[in-house]
């Protein structure tokens, strides 16, 4: 485990470089300030462009993929349903604006978010998570793979349940970090509540 400060860049160029959006997205709900965007699937990389304005605008490689979207006053949502076999797993390009809250959910594929105002919840059942700067509350979860985010400018909690490095920025927060097999780096942090490794 390491805690120490970091006088370079933190990871979030790198993570915008992994952000891409393509052209063709739709647009679909509108999502106002603060509101929610809700994901959840049975499988694909989750790529997460937060520059947008006041919808939620998106689309899904693949034709095994049936996706529903719901339109609520302060949630939208979208859900996943897999029509056959999964090969290769989908990435699905979401854009929405950089205040709203993430709780995203796949069983398997990787999450890729840009900087957020927002609280952020993200989990995969297999992946690495690649996040920027984060302002509000982060919950990062993976059955396996490895954790990189940002600064953070509040709690955060991260987890990499089988085996995985974890890596945070500068946190304005709590921390709470676990991982059964790697390394734990953390920048800085207001206080450290727990961090635990099986190895690293």
């Amino acid at each position: 485990m390491k805690l120490m400060n970091v006088l370079a860049t933190t990871t979030a160029a790198f993570l915008f470089a992994l952000v891409f959006t393509p052209a063709s997205l739709y647009a679909r709900c509108p999502i106002p300030a603060g509101g929610t965007l809700e994901v959840r699937v049975p499988a694909g990389n989750l790529i997460i462009d937060t520059s947008g304005t006041d919808s939620v605008d998106w689309d899904v490689t693949g034709k095994q993929m049936v996706a529903q979207e719901t339109c609520g006053r302060d949630t939208v949502r979208i859900d996943g349903t897999a029509a056959g076999p999964m090969r290769p797993i989908p990435d699905w390009h979401i854009k929405v604006p950089r205040n709203v809250i993430l709780d995203l959910v796949t069983q398997a594929g990787t999450i890729t978010i840009g900087q957020s105002d927002g609280k952020v919840n993200a989990r995969t059942g297999g992946g690495d998570v690649f996040i920027g700067n984060i302002r509000g509350e982060t919950s990062i979860y993976t059955e396996a793979g490895n954790i990189q985010a940002g600064d953070i400018g509040s709690n955060v909690a991260i987890k990499s349940n089988q085996a995985g490095n974890l890596t945070l920025g500068n946190v304005n927060g709590e921390v709470t970090a676990w991982t059964q097999a790697g390394d734990i780096t953390v920048a800085s942090a207001m206080r450290v509540l727990n961090m635990v490794t099986g190895g690293g």
